[in-house]
């Protein structure tokens, strides 16, 4: 599980985000997942980011398993003036 990823702004742009969710992804991989369904929580303002870097998509089905924190996840970015977005990719 990728819970959150927040590289601090003097280090961004040193792949240092990138490296973070690849190796989850690549671990999604190695215990035979490959062809599931991988989901994640983010910013609406990151989505981007996630599409170009790994293929996600903003995801509007949100499964069972994320329902709750995708719920209590929203009242807290409304409150930071942001949205939270399910996304999702497959590997």
């Amino acid at each position: 599980e990728l819970s959150w990823v927040y590289v601090i702004p003097e280090w961004r742009r040193m792949g240092i985000g990138s490296a973070l969710v690849d190796q989850v992804l690549k671990r999604h991989v190695a215990t035979k997942q490959r062809g599931r369904d991988v989901y994640a929580l983010t910013l609406g303002s990151t989505i981007s980011w996630y599409e170009t870097q790994f293929g996600f998509a903003k995801e509007d089905q949100v499964p069972n398993a994320m329902a709750v924190e995708l719920n209590v996840g929203k009242a807290i970015t409304n409150i930071m003036g942001e949205e939270l977005v399910c996304i999702r990719t497959t590997i």
